[in-house]
């Protein structure tokens, strides 16, 4: 059977921003973790106030930014505001007026990478990086728990049962590095079943020349 007819059985259309499907279940917890992190950096535009002082401002999350990711933001968000597509999510990690880093539509969102800085969404509303559930979100990973009680320390088919994205051995940093660079048990299977369905049986020379022992071995 062809690849692209199996994946039919394990997919459905999804036509919805990746705000609506991604950003909206944030808790304002995190978001505020975010933002406490963001302006204690001393390049900060906000560093120096206190944070009840930073969230009542219009734009935090933007103000709180370090110059060269708001120069980047700002490139960016003129970039694509011409082609009228706000909503996008940039990294603020690479410099775009040297046509480097990545920038995902209103309908995708690029593979999260393990440094990127930050993944800056421009959309209006809700102006501001991904937090570290947005990632793991976004690459696939089961982040809240359905079952209670439950306790595994992120062993089972949730990444953080009970909630947690974030505890005493594992910090901010930590879950952004394990989100970026990887994949799920399901995309790792659909790679698997396109490599065997659709790559393998169009080569054209037996497989065991590939796999032929050396001499010697």
């Amino acid at each position: 059977m062809k690849f692209e007819n199996i994946m039919p059985l394990f997919t459905r259309k999804c036509e919805v921003s990746f705000h609506e499907a991604i950003l909206k279940f944030t808790p304002e917890s995190e978001k505020d973790a975010e933002l406490a992190w963001s302006i204690k950096r001393p390049a900060s535009g906000l560093h120096g106030i206190s944070f009840a002082e930073a969230k009542s401002l219009p734009l935090a999350h933007y103000k709180s930014l370090i110059p060269f990711e708001k120069e980047i933001y700002l490139d960016q968000h003129e970039k694509h505001i011409a082609k009228d597509k706000l909503g996008c999510c940039y990294m603020l990690n690479q410099d775009s007026r040297k046509n480097r880093g990545i920038a995902s539509g209103t309908k995708e969102l690029h593979s999260i990478i393990k440094n990127p800085t930050l993944h800056f969404v421009d959309d209006p509303q809700d102006l501001r990086w991904l937090t570290p559930r947005d990632c793991l979100r976004a690459q696939g990973f089961f982040v809240d728990s359905t079952m209670q009680g439950l306790r595994s320390r992120g062993r089972s088919c949730s990444w953080a049962p009970g909630g947690a994205i974030k505890d005493k051995s594992r910090k901010r940093n930590d879950v952004f590095e394990a989100a970026g660079n990887s994949m799920t048990g399901v995309e790792m299977a659909s790679a698997w079943m396109h490599a065997f369905l659709n790559i393998l049986p169009s080569i054209h020379f037996p497989l065991e020349r590939v796999f032929r022992p050396r001499a010697g071995n």
